[in-house]
């Protein structure tokens, strides 16, 4: 298993040197040795002397200096230096993109895996041509690579979204260096990234609209412009506020977040946001009408996968007409007992009025019998008793 990558260098304001300072990282003695190295079309010593006697010959010292490639072995891959060298010079005798191109090879095995280093001078020694590989070739540039890994008996690349082991990528990745160191960083919260937040912005809000206008809203409310053109393939996205300020680095491609972030392995084309898009509405209407159902009491509802659930809707109403039921029979009972309550002070009173009633009959029939013996013992002493 080895995976072939480019990096790219620009002039721009790198001094002429850079080119001398790459060809001497790549031979160092603690990184590689003799045997481990090869020269295309030149002799490996004298390798940063000839391409730049390559350029001044054609006059062709401005532009792109040199290109850098870079095969990587992962440390479980049973390779030994010498294979992957033997490797790289198929390579290069397999394809006619290098022909004619001074191109020097190095083996490094200073790190866990053993990875080899392709200097290619940017200018053709034998017509003066420029160096360009597009995609496509740089694709077909990687098939061919690992054809050949394969053909010796070793593991085929891993896949786009695949790590070195052949596992599903997690990780945040960049083929450029300072890139990833960003990127991680911004992770981790030591700086802020526009990739970053641009990738955050793009996973909700591709999870929350409905349409391609929403969207686009929605971005722009995150402080994205989105230029999406029908007619073009690529989707691209714009920080403003790095555009307002004038900073170079302010866009970057939906297909670009697919490369640094493996949440974005199945969107990273338009297709992938409008299918989202279709999606979304299904879920929103499916929702929608669950509601509408459940508040009717009538018809199924359904789950978010469309298959059919329990309708709830009767049980719902069931329920509130018991309830209610309920509530009327307490407040009832609560009433018959206020009654029996205002019953019993009034029955507890009138108890008491007869109970005084008949002691006020019994002292006043006492009285009267009081009386009366004493009017017949008077009567018996004046005139004796009664015969």
């Amino acid at each position: 298993m080895a995976i072939l990558k480019i990096v790219n260098r620009r002039n721009g304001k790198r001094k002429r040197s850079h080119l001398a300072g790459v060809i001497k990282y790549v031979l160092k003695t603690e990184k590689t040795e003799e045997k481990l190295i090869y020269g295309q079309n030149l002799e490996p010593e004298r390798a940063y002397q000839m391409m730049m006697e390559t350029k001044d010959l054609f006059n062709k010292r401005k532009g792109m200096d040199y290109f850098h490639f870079v095969l990587s072995y992962p440390p479980n891959e049973k390779i030994t230096p010498e294979q992957a060298l033997e490797q790289a010079k198929e390579l290069l005798e397999r394809t006619k993109k290098f022909r004619g191109y001074e191109t020097l090879v190095a083996v490094h095995r200073d790190k866990k895996h053993i990875h080899v280093h392709f200097i290619v001078n940017s200018v053709n020694f034998v017509d003066g041509r420029k160096f360009h590989l597009s995609r496509k070739e740089l694709e077909a540039l990687k098939q061919l690579q690992n054809q050949i890994n394969i053909e010796k008996g070793f593991s085929a690349a891993p896949g786009k979204y695949e790590d070195m082991n052949g596992e599903e990528r997690t990780e945040t990745v960049s083929n450029n260096k300072n890139t990833y160191q960003l990127l991680k960083r911004a992770e981790s919260g030591e700086v802020k990234s526009y990739v970053q937040t641009c990738a955050i912005s793009v996973l909700t809000q591709a999870a929350r609209a409905s349409s391609k206008e929403e969207f686009i809203q929605l971005m722009d409310q995150d402080g994205f412009e989105t230029i999406w053109d029908d007619k073009k393939k690529h989707i691209t996205f714009i920080d403003k506020e790095r555009a307002a300020a004038g900073e170079q680095k302010c866009k970057i491609r939906l297909s670009k977040l697919a490369d640094y972030y493996a949440e974005f392995k199945n969107l990273n084309t338009k297709e992938d946001l409008i299918n989202g898009f279709d999606e979304n509405r299904r879920v929103s209407a499916e929702a929608r009408a669950n509601i509408e159902r459940i508040r009717s009491g009538s018809g199924i509802a359904a789950d978010n996968n469309g298959s059919e659930i329990e309708d709830i809707g009767p049980g719902i109403e069931e329920l509130k007409s018991s309830t209610e039921n309920q509530r009327t029979e307490f407040d009832n009972l609560r009433q018959g007992q206020d009654n029996l309550r205002a019953k019993g002070v009034d029955q507890s009173a009138a108890i008491g009025q007869l109970e005084h009633d008949r002691k006020q009959r019994e002292a006043t029939r006492s009285e009267q019998g009081r009386t009366n013996n004493t009017t017949t013992r008077s009567s018996e002493k004046d005139y004796g008793p009664s015969r």
